[in-house]
């Protein structure tokens, strides 16, 4: 569910947290798995400067099991940016 147009009507979304693109990867295909609607906000080109992760938005119904997974993922990954965890 990947950007605004294509959510409910009904859905109202809330911050979920900014992470390395990698990162947001591994969670929006846990979101989707899970049927946790969802949508992100990349950096365009000249906002890379100052913003450097994708921030993710989810159902505010569904922010606790979102939170949850989103702490799996970290907590999962053995490379080299483990440590650094949401970039927010």
């Amino acid at each position: 569910m990947p950007g605004l147009g294509s959510l409910p009507h009904d859905v109202r979304t809330t911050y979920l947290g900014e992470f390395t693109p990698a990162h947001a990867e591994r969670i929006v295909a846990g979101l989707e798995e899970r049927g946790i609607a969802w949508w992100y906000k990349a950096p365009g080109y000249l906002s890379r400067i100052w913003e450097h992760g994708v921030r993710v938005f989810v159902d505010r119904e569904r922010l606790d099991d979102a939170q949850a997974l989103a702490d799996e993922v970290l907590a999962g990954d053995p490379g080299p940016d483990r440590g650094a965890g949401p970039l927010t």
